[in-house]
């Protein structure tokens, strides 16, 4: 009986600990298969991802599930701010969409990777919008969107009053003449915002200085000139006739953006200087979207017309990372063209261009669309991607200025000058090397 009792005792025990060693395995299979999900962290410049940026998130995590994106959010005025709060205090960072202007800043600091080391990327988009983030040799971050600025025309106001083409800065004048006393402006632009302004000088400035405003401003940043160089003088000065010789609309100050669109699309002005990102707004608002139409920025005859553009924001894998294989495999898949083609089409951007051999122009149904792509082809990026932060909000209130005509095109590059001389003396310029 003994023995019996013994041998049901020892059934039970065995049976006991195999079931305990079961359940010890299932959780370590479980805890296993928990510490397999890698969590990425993407510190965004934009606090409410749009459905593209969602849906390339979930494409990339069933792609790879061994990942698991956090996306952090935040407004532009709080971004640098939030990720170098981030990097004193350790926090994980992996993957970064950066605005261009803080591109260079974080190459300098140590903050960002070179993109290129990581992703094959480089042959697929015009060179115009990767020298943005092209640095000391090494292209630092991979385009989001493709973005250009050109010359919207009201084609009915062109006919009907035989206006020509803008093809150089003598036919604004003309087109001024030809629509005097019609009510008519030549051109409106929202003034109002100062962030619009620079831009202003971004078409003006390639005619002085051989058409390579991007080797100029780099050399500029490096001291061989200053912003009152009689280049940026003459730049300065084509900007004021916009104001001095009535090419804008009067109270031009007054208006912003959506107003600006509005007045173009309504016939009160023939002619709206703005980038791509425009036309989901002007094909909304214009009665007949057919009635418009784009065109080269002006240039001076023997000089080509130069528009500028770039990548808008851009991706890049951040040195906090302590999942390179992994940033690096979720920056990879955003690049793909199917995703690059997607994220544009989520903000209406022009998509034919993404990739140089062009591969989505036969989906660009829309004509206004079609026709910015030839644009691409010469192309020099936002110069307020190359300035420090601190110079570009100088040009913003110099040429406002400028265009109030409250201070003259001297005086306007001297006060930008001024400026830098100040961050020289701290010690806070870029200096490209």
């Amino acid at each position: 009986m003994k023995r019996v009792l013994l041998v049901l005792l020892l059934l039970v025990f065995s049976v006991t600990l195999a079931f305990a060693g079961s359940e010890k395995e299932a959780v370590e299979e479980s805890g296993s298969a928990q510490q397999a999900v890698t969590e990425l962290h993407f510190y965004s410049i934009d606090t409410n991802p749009d459905q593209s940026i969602n849906k390339h998130i979930a494409g990339f995590e069933a792609e790879n599930p061994q990942y698991k994106v956090t996306y952090h959010g935040f407004e532009r005025a709080r971004y640098d701010e939030a990720v170098r709060t981030a990097v004193t205090g350790g926090e994980p960072i992996d993957i970064l969409l950066l605005d261009g202007q803080f591109v260079v800043a974080y190459k300098n600091d140590g903050l960002i990777y070179p993109a290129e080391d990581y992703v094959d990327f480089k042959d697929r988009y015009a060179q115009g919008v990767l020298d943005a983030i092209t640095h000391d040799g090494k292209t630092w971050g991979i385009p989001w969107q493709s973005s250009v600025m050109c010359y919207w025309l009201n084609d009915p106001i062109f006919k009907k009053y035989d206006l020509p083409d803008p093809e150089t800065w003598d036919d604004l004048i003309t087109i001024r003449d030809k629509l005097e006393g019609t009510g008519i402006a030549p051109m409106v632009y929202p003034c109002s915002q100062v962030w619009w302004v620079p831009a202003l000088m971004f078409s003006t400035l390639p005619d002085y200085v051989d058409n390579d405003p991007i080797g100029f401003t780099k050399r500029t940043l490096r001291g061989e000139f200053g912003y009152d160089d009689p280049a940026y003088i003459k730049a300065f000065d084509r900007v004021q006739k916009f104001v001095t010789e009535d090419i804008f609309m009067k109270g031009s100050l007054g208006i912003d953006y959506d107003a600006a669109i509005q007045l173009f699309v309504q016939g009160k002005a023939a002619m709206f200087y703005m980038g791509n990102w425009a036309l989901p707004t002007i094909n909304s608002a214009a009665p007949d979207v057919n009635d418009i139409r784009t065109h080269w920025v002006p240039h001076m005859p023997g000089m080509k017309p130069q528009p500028a553009g770039g990548p808008g924001f851009c991706y890049t894998i951040s040195k906090q990372t302590k999942n390179l294989d992994g940033a690096a495999a979720f920056v990879e898949y955003l690049s793909r063209d199917e995703n690059a083609y997607i994220t544009s089409v989520g903000a209406g951007y022009d998509t034919a261009n993404l990739v140089s051999d062009k591969k989505y122009a036969d989906e660009v149904n829309d004509p206004l669309r079609a026709s910015i792509v030839p644009y691409y082809e010469n192309v020099a990026v936002f110069l307020d991607w190359l300035w420090e932060p601190e110079i570009t909000q100088e040009f913003k209130i110099q040429m406002q200025a400028l265009i109030a005509e409250k201070i003259t095109p001297q005086e306007c590059g001297e006060n930008i000058q001024k400026k830098f001389v100040e961050l020289k003396r701290e010690g806070r310029t870029y200096y490209w090397k």
